[in-house]
Parts: C-alpha cells; structure tokens; sequence
C-alpha cells in the first residue's frame, strides 16, 4: 500500500551530495573554500555529482550565498523526486519522530517520504476515517522558508475541489510541527505500474487524459503543478488516477520572488526544458509538457529523457528530441505518438495551448476519430534543433553553402571539360567519317567499274540485239560472274569470299532474262518496281547505279545492287536491257581496317519498298543499315535506324537526279546517337557517300569517349580535394555538437 510518494529508503545519492555541497558551500562563506579537486577526493562516493557542479559553476566561490539558497529550495532526489533541505548552520536536519498520537490523529505508520515533507497513515479520531497526514521533514526546525512552502502547497491543493485532485481537508500546526491531512488513496501509482512494462496504449491515453482534464480544471483555479510525474499519480479503487503533491505548485500571476531565480524546479526527467533552464515564467505549457512526459512513460515504461546523473539528464532536457516512442514500444499507435511529441515540443508554442486540448486530443484518439495534430517529420526536428543552437546551425549552414559553391564549381569544370572532349571526339569522327565516306565511295567505284565493263561487252550487246536465246544469256552472265568471283578478276583479295552475290539481266520492261546462279522460277519474273532497274533506266551509257537496300524474294538476304544499262554508245542508242550485280549487306564492305578498338563505322542506306507496295506508300521510307561490325552473316541482317542528323546529310532524287540538301561534303555530329545494334549511348558523326544515297556513321561509345584523361583528372581530383578538406575541417568541428541529437533521437 502507497501513498503521494513511492516510499525511499535512507538518504539518497544526491541527498548526500547536498550535504557535501553544503559544508562546502559553509567554508567558502567563511572566507577558506576549500581546493575543488581536494574535495572531490575527499568524497569519492558524490565525485561524480561534485565534478559535474563545479564544471556549472566556475564562480561557485563568488556566488556561495546564492547557490546555498538554491541548493536549500531544490536538490533532486534519487528517485527522480524534490528533496527540499534547509540550511542555517550548514547542517541537514533530520525529520523529528512524530507522537502515536497527533493532535486529533492517531498515526499507524509511514506511507511516503519525499524531499519536503514525510506522509503517515493517520485515523481521524473526531471523524473516525482514515486520512493521509503530511509534516515537513525537517520538523520543529524547519525554517521559515520551509514552512512558507509548505504551507503553500497546502494552500494550493485546498483550493482544488475535483474528482481527479487529492483533497485537502485540514491545515494546522501542532507542538511547532505543521501539517495538513488529505484524502487517504488506497492503491498503485502510475510509476509502480510501469516499473516492470508499460501500460496498453488505450489505458495509458485513458489516464493522462482524466489526468489532463483535472490539471485544466486547476489552470482555470490558478494553480500549477509544476511536478507532474508518475509516482505523483495515485490510481484508486475505481480504477481513477488522483493527482497529489503540489509541494512545488505556483500560483499564475503570483510574485516571481516566491520561486528563486535560476532554481532548478522539479523532477530532471519529467520537467519542461524552461524549468530545466531555471526560467521563472512558466505557464501552463509547462504542465502540458510533464502530461506529454507522463504519457511517455506510461507508453514506453521509461521517462523521454534519463541519464546517469541529474545534470546529464537535465542536459537533455534542454538540448535532445526525444526518441521516437515507437521505436521503443512498436505497438504504440502513430496517432498517439503524435500526441505524446507534441507535449514535448521544446518551444511552448508548438506544444498543445492548454491541458484541455491534450485531454480532447486524446478523446479523439480513443474514439477512433482522427487527432488533430500532425506527425513530426525529420525536417521540422532539424528545424527545432536549429532554432534551439542557432550558431552550431548557422555554422552547418555555411559548411554546407561552402561545400555547395565547391560541388558546384567542380561539377561546372566537369561539365566543362567532359563538353570540351565531347567536341574533339566529335571533330574527330567527322574528319573520320568524311574519309570512310570517301573510301566507301571508292570501293563502290571500283566494284562498278566491272559492272559496267560487263554492261558495254559487245558480245552481250549483239546477243540481246539479235534476241539471243534464254541459254545463250545464261551461258553469259554464269561466266562474268565467275571470271569476278576469282581473284582473276581484281575484285576479290587472297582468302576473301565473292564480292557480289548473284548477276542478272532484266529486258527493257524489267522482266528476267538471266541469272547466275541459275535459280528455278526467277526467269520471266518482273522486277520492274525494284530501284535497282528504275535507277539503271535513267542512267547513262557506262553509268553505274547504287540502289537502295532490298529483302531478295528469292534468297531472302538483305541486298543492294549496282546496276548499269545496256545499250550502244551512241546517241539515242535504245535500251536493250539492264545489268545488275548485288552485294548483300556485312561487317566490313570489303575493307579491313574499316573499324578499330575506339570506333566503329556503319553504312546506311533506303529500304526499297516490296512487290505490290505503291511508290506514294514509301514516302515515309525507313532506313537500314547494311555494313555493321555487329554483322557475322553476309545478307541476313538489315537493322532500322532512325536519326533527323543523319537524314539532314543524306542524297534525296529530284527529277531522276542526286540532291544533298546540306552538300556532298556536309557532315554531321550528334552527341546522343542511340545505335539500334549495339545499345548505348554514342558520339556519332555522319556523312554521306557522293553519288550515292548512302550515309556513313563513324560513332564511338560515349562512356569510352569521355573516360578521365590525365588533364580532367587532376582538375577534377584537385577541385574534389578542396570540397573534401573544407568538408572534413568544418563539419568535423560542428557534426558532433549540431547533428547527434538529431540523428540520435529519429
């Protein structure tokens, strides 16, 4: 059975801390402080306590008189409670053994003794009830300041008349000993509670809240409590929380001298960081945040704030967010979070205006309805961190400007750099694809040069004169073939495959006269839609037509053709027929150093459209490319490529003839070229083939083409050692002290 106070045993550390600060503060008055550091030897068992005085109070000599009257209005207790000890001669008096009998109450035994006053179990003989009696510890020899405060707790609580709030029924004195009788509560406090888990999220809201509507009811009286906390939270039979101890409560609007100015008031891990500041102008914020506290505790069987020592703990207070409950207790609603960190926000305008608003939130949360107010995210704790250290925040702030101009410089060289190299890349592939173009134009030369020998041999000439026979022509056009499949025929190098796939001869109208190889079917065939025959039509005696690219409906291969007309050098000679030699698409063209390890070239050209599809129907034609180092194969690949670069370079036909929209030298660039093949990104350059409506493209892979040269580098690296040396030098010196709490208490 308990009762206002969790009943300690013997002296507590910081009680005998007090004592030890007290004869030392007695010889600094004599005019002799003893040496710090000898004392702190001298009392091994308060070092620590001692230690952490002293280093607050670097002119504890100067101001001896006034922290001894501070030391005599609080000290904390062990157990988190206010120990209130008085000092005329240096001396911690002892509470004197009260009498069986006391005035008209018989004492049965001692329920509680905090650090003011001491509580019996008393029996009221005139009312026959059980009551709780408080008496000042010190006594008979309690000072006149002890009993002002004592006398003032009394005062503050017999004002209060609620369901929630332990009555006062008497104040008085007997044989030099005040005291006051209250209401006797038989039951836990909420601190015994949660000694060993916490309480359910529903019965912890379901307390504070009653609690939250009594402290509103004393606001709206007056009065502050100023010491809420657990174990001042006394759970009765009717599973009721009663708010007792306002040994530290204040009137609102009372004189701020009642309270000692830089006092520390109230218990470290409950107290609001204004109390923990030692401010005089607390209001009922400061209650609203001991509710936020007590809510903490209950949900997650631990106060937001404890340490090792007080003034740690009190560090803290002032300085740390709390953790986040849920990462203490998982099953803790987020709604209920929310409310519970916003109690403890450390300015008291971002915490709830008045115990009444916390008491409707936390209605809200058990009716199921949706709370008010909002979860606090990582910005606004950085935010209430900042505004709490403005210099270790504006310190963070320009590192962080200083390491944002150093990024951006560096990445502005970079870019600079990484453009300038993209531009010697592309300079470089133009030059390379105006010479590929021009060699591409050469073998195509070369290859025609025997087509058309072929297309003016008198003996073809006479044969299709004089209608020779289907045989005679086969006969023929086998044999050409043959005679440049060879290396006789000083188109093909040692080891090399044939240059042209198949030969064929087409009448006037387009149809099929022969073929080598000979193929079953293809003779009478007419291939009049096919570029090849309507380029050779228009062409010159001696001409050499290159068409566009083709699927074969006989082999299946993807093709193109030089073609050439047949007819006798003379003006007006008529067309006896068209000669077609075809070269089916490959990696190479033929020439062996067409690429390297750093750039490829590709060939390009139009895809003529198939048998029965309308020359308006190829207006949008498409383009393949047929020479591709990704290309094994010969023929069986012809992959579409779509680039507004490399169409502004390529030859279109106006009137039967070649036209270069941008000239037959122009050449183009595109830093972002997307080859269909090979994927990626690549630096390409395009020219096209003159008399031809072929497009070279010499591209090199872009992550190849701008890789750190020796020149990027080291600018690179120097400006990346720069931002790295402010950035170790300046956040090293603010990081710890600006960003562990946050990061801390997420």
């Amino acid at each position: 059975m308990k009762q206002q106070q969790d009943q300690r045993e013997g002296p507590s550390t910081d009680e005998h801390l007090a004592v030890v600060l007290a004869d030392y503060l007695k010889a600094a008055d004599g005019g002799h402080p003893p040496d710090r550091q000898a004392w702190i030897e001298r009392h091994p068992d308060v070092a620590v306590g001692l230690t952490e005085f002293f280093a607050a109070h670097d002119e504890v000599d100067r101001l001896a008189a006034p922290l001894r009257e501070a030391l005599s209005t609080t000290l904390l207790a062990a157990d988190g409670g206010v120990s209130t000890l008085g000092f005329d001669d240096g001396t911690a008096r002892q509470p004197s053994a009260p009498a069986k009998s006391f005035g008209d109450y018989e004492i049965i035994g001692e329920i509680a003794r905090g650090g003011m006053g001491v509580v019996y179990q008393a029996r009221q003989v005139s009312l026959n009830r059980l009551v709780a009696v408080k008496m000042i510890l010190a006594g008979q020899l309690a000072s006149s300041d002890d009993v002002r405060r004592f006398r003032a707790e009394a005062e503050a609580a017999a004002h209060l008349r609620h369901p929630n709030i332990v009555a006062i029924h008497e104040v008085d004195e007997h044989d030099g000993q005040h005291y006051f009788s209250m209401d006797y509560v038989q039951g836990r406090s909420l601190s015994q509670m949660v000694r060993e888990h916490p309480l359910a999220p529903e019965q912890a809201a379901r307390y504070v809240k009653t609690v939250a509507e009594a402290i509103h009811y004393a606001h709206e009286h007056g009065i502050l409590h100023r010491d809420l906390k657990p174990s001042n939270v006394l759970i009765d039979e009717s599973d009721q929380p009663r708010i007792t101890d306002f040994g530290l409560a204040k009137q609102l609007g009372s004189d701020p001298d009642a309270t000692i100015s830089g006092a520390i008031v109230g218990t470290p891990s409950y107290m609001s960081p204004e109390q923990a500041l030692g401010r005089v102008a607390v209001g009922p914020a400061t209650d609203v945040y001991s509710l936020g506290a007590m809510l903490y505790d209950l949900l997650c069987a631990r106060p937001p704030f404890q340490a090792d020592s007080a003034l740690e703990t009190l560090r803290q207070v002032r300085d740390c967010e709390p953790a986040s409950p849920r990462i203490l207790n998982p099953h803790v609603p987020r709604d209920l979070e929310t409310v519970c960190l916003k109690c403890l926000a450390k300015e008291t305008n971002r915490r709830y205006a008045s115990a009444a608003e916390v008491a409707a939130e936390l209605g809200r949360f058990l009716a199921g309805d949706p709370i008010l107010a909002r979860p606090i995210g990582t910005a606004g704790r950085v935010a209430r961190w900042a505004r709490r250290h403005p210099l270790a925040a504006g310190v963070m702030l320009t590192t962080a400007a200083l390491l944002m101009v150093v990024s951006a410089g560096t990445l502005s060289v970079a870019r600079e750099l990484e453009r300038q190299l993209r531009q010697e890349v592309l300079e470089s592939n133009k030059y390379a694809a105006r010479n590929v173009a021009n060699t591409l134009r050469g073998q195509l030369t070369h290859w025609g040069d025997a087509v058309a020998e072929v297309a003016r041999d008198e003996d073809l000439i006479a044969a299709l004169e004089r209608g020779a026979s289907t045989d005679e022509l086969q006969k023929f056009i086998v044999a050409r073939h043959k005679d440049y499949a060879g290396v006789e025929g000083g188109l093909v190098k040692p080891g090399d495959p044939p240059v042209f796939t198949n030969w064929f001869i087409l009448d006037p109208r387009g149809m099929a006269l022969a073929r080598s190889p000979v193929l079953a079917g293809f003779l009478g065939k007419d291939y009049s839609f096919r570029d090849y025959f309507r380029g050779a039509v228009h062409a010159k005696t001696g001409e050499v037509h290159v068409s566009h690219v083709y699927l074969s409906e006989n082999d299946r291969l993807y093709k193109f053709a030089l073609s050439s007309p047949i007819r006798r050098d003379v003006q007006d000679a008529p067309l006896l027929g068209v000669l077609v030699a075809t070269v089916a698409t490959d990696s190479s063209f033929g020439l062996p150093h067409l690429h390297d390890q750093r750039r490829k070239a590709a060939l390009v050209g139009p895809l003529d459209p198939v048998r029965g599809q309308l020359e308006s129907q190829t207006a949008a034609r498409s383009e393949v490319i047929l020479v591709h180092p990704a290309y094994t194969l010969p023929g069986t690949r012809a992959v579409p490529v779509e680039n507004v670069r490399l169409r502004g370079v390529q030859a279109v036909i106006i009137d039967g003839r070649l036209r270069y929209p941008a000239g037959e030298q122009a050449v183009e660039g595109d830093e972002a070229f997307w080859d269909p093949i090979y994927g990626d990104r690549w630096l390409a350059a395009f020219a096209p083939v003159p008399d031809s409506q072929f497009v070279v493209v010499v591209e090199q892979r872009y992550d190849d083409a701008v890789q750190l040269h020796g020149s990027l580098a080291r600018q690179l690296l120097l400006w990346a050692g720069v931002a790295l040396t402010l950035g170790v030098v300046l956040l090293g010196a603010s990081i710890g002290y600006a960003l562990h709490d946050v990061v801390k208490r997420r």
